[in-house]
């Protein structure tokens, strides 16, 4: 399917619905924003976690360039999110704060922009605040998904590896659909082809899962448009095969890092028997996983689907011909599901075990993104169908339903965020004064310090089982969180005190 910019159609506006629809989509979207607000605020009180001080640490001991070759070395292929990480610490903890609602709106606005040209590419044409429900309504779906989801979009690690890896893929996406059916065609010269190599492999030095699930998405776009028969196919199957390429040599990269094997023995022990094995565990998993999130998941799992639905029953197709729109549907279903069997055969063939929820986060935003097309697939196609009255009766239905989960569900989930606040600004004023007292201790030359335990601080009891508690330093001052820690404000040690 391919709209040329000849045959674009102009974009439905707000002034071409009625004014009950207009004031429809606003509520709609005022509700399905609520929580992505809350979590914009609740980012501001995020600060040094885990990992971060580790980072942090090696980058004021080694410098900018040395970290690197000390990461790659010591700990992780991951070369693009090192220098990513280094390159944001040297700002310092001030603008740790400011990258949870960075990461959220950049990723909404890519998003945002990415489905307005998918819908181009299936020739729907939706209004511009109806786009902004369906983006709200798959971004709030994935982090509602998992119960660690501050682990991807609080944490200043999880952010450049994970909500990274999620932003370059839903551009890639909307800048490959503009490239290749919604522009004239041009044969890609080697300078593009080269940017293509270049930014594949600069963005499968993210993460591993990330690489994966990039090798897995193209393979099937190959094999696709080799047995496609579409006049720019040579073009495209010039760019799939550089970004395959790649991805390949960065996963290589990142394999052969001699600090894999001091990260995770297991990969010592990589076998062909152990490959086979996750293959199979893969499919196994991913398909329990999938099952298990409907059944945890149910009244989002009709939400989700519903949106979709309803907003197609509302859109206007650029022509009333016989369409493809399922076909393509059928296949981006099956795409979506290979990158979640992708992750988990993985993670299970390096780490031996089911991949914790923040490696699943990615290809869970991708099927998730693929349910909501099905659900404004299936609408569109049943608009074409049905007569003006039978669309009214099906709007006055599916209409209402949607506002009543909208409010069981992110409504709900907004005030359950926003319970946190008052727990988290105590947090943040403990952990800046806890900060000042290391800094201080660093400077002093005190070697041994004990601190306030902010675990077992019983005003902040409703953050226990939260990441901002979980990635805080540990009771034992042998714990890599608090050597890290230490190695960073310059002692020696660092325990806690049960004192409140």
């Amino acid at each position: 399917m391919r709209v040329t910019q000849e045959n674009r159609k102009p974009e439905m506006s707000l002034r071409d619905s009625p004014v009950w629809l207009v004031f429809v989509a606003t509520l709609f979207l005022l509700f399905i924003s609520l929580p992505l607000i809350v979590l914009l605020y609740l980012g501001t009180f995020t600060r040094y976690l885990a990992d971060d001080y580790s980072t942090s640490s090696i980058l004021l001991q080694l410098g900018f360039w040395k970290a690197q070759a000390y990461w790659y070395q010591s700990w992780s292929g991951r070369y693009a999110f090192t220098f990513l990480a280094s390159l944001v610490e040297m700002a310092g903890v001030a603008i740790v704060p400011w990258l949870p609602g960075t990461g959220i709106l950049v990723w909404a606005g890519s998003l945002y922009w990415t489905l307005r040209k998918a819908c181009l590419l299936f020739e729907i044409k939706i209004s511009k605040i109806w786009t902004g429900v369906l983006v709200n309504v798959i971004i709030f779906g994935t982090i509602k998904s998992f119960h660690d989801f501050a682990h991807v979009i609080m944490w200043q690690t999880g952010i450049l590896t994970y909500l990274v890896s999620i932003i370059f893929g839903t551009v890639v996406v909307g800048v490959f659909i503009e490239r290749f059916a919604l522009s004239a065609r041009r044969e890609p010269s080697l300078l593009e082809i080269g940017g293509w190599f270049a930014a594949f492999f600069i963005s499968g030095g993210f993460s591993e899962t990330w690489v994966v699930i990039q090798i897995t998405a193209l393979g099937l776009g190959l094999l696709l448009f080799l047995l496609k028969k579409d006049q720019r196919r040579p073009d495209i199957i010039k760019i799939l095969l550089s970004c395959l390429l790649a991805s390949s040599f960065s996963l290589y990269v990142i394999a052969r890092a001699p600090g894999n094997l001091a990260r995770n023995p297991v990969t010592a022990r990589l076998s062909i028997d152990l490959i086979q094995t996750a293959i199979i565990k893969g499919f196994i998993n991913s398909f329990q996983f999938l099952s298990e999130w409907v059944s945890a998941n149910t009244i989002m799992a009709v939400m989700i689907p519903l949106a979709g639905l309803a907003v197609g029953l509302l859109a206007v197709t650029y022509s009333q011909k016989e369409s493809k729109n399922v076909t393509g549907v059928i296949f981006l279903c099956l795409g979506a599901y290979s990158t979640m069997w992708a992750s988990f055969a993985l993670y299970y063939a390096v780490m031996g075990v089911s991949p914790v929820e923040r490696v699943i986060f990615m290809p869970m935003y991708l099927v998730l993104w693929v349910y909501l097309l099905v659900g404004l697939v299936a609408g569109v196609e049943l608009r074409k169908r049905l007569s003006p009255g039978n669309i009214r009766l099906s709007q006055a239905v599916i209409l209402p339903l949607w506002a009543i989960l909208l409010v069981l569900v992110p409504v709900r989930s907004s005030y359950s965020l926003f319970t946190l606040v008052p727990s988290l600004r105590l947090y943040t004023q403990h952990w800046e004064a806890r900060d000042a007292r290391l800094r201080q201790a660093g400077k002093s030359g005190q070697k041994d310090v004990v601190v306030e335990s902010l675990r077992r601080n019983v005003v902040l009891l409703d953050l226990q089982k939260t990441f901002w508690i979980e990635g805080d330093l540990q009771e034992s001052p042998e714990n890599w969180v608090n050597r890290a820690a230490a190695s960073y404000y310059g002692v020696n040690s660092i325990a806690l005190s049960w004192e409140r």
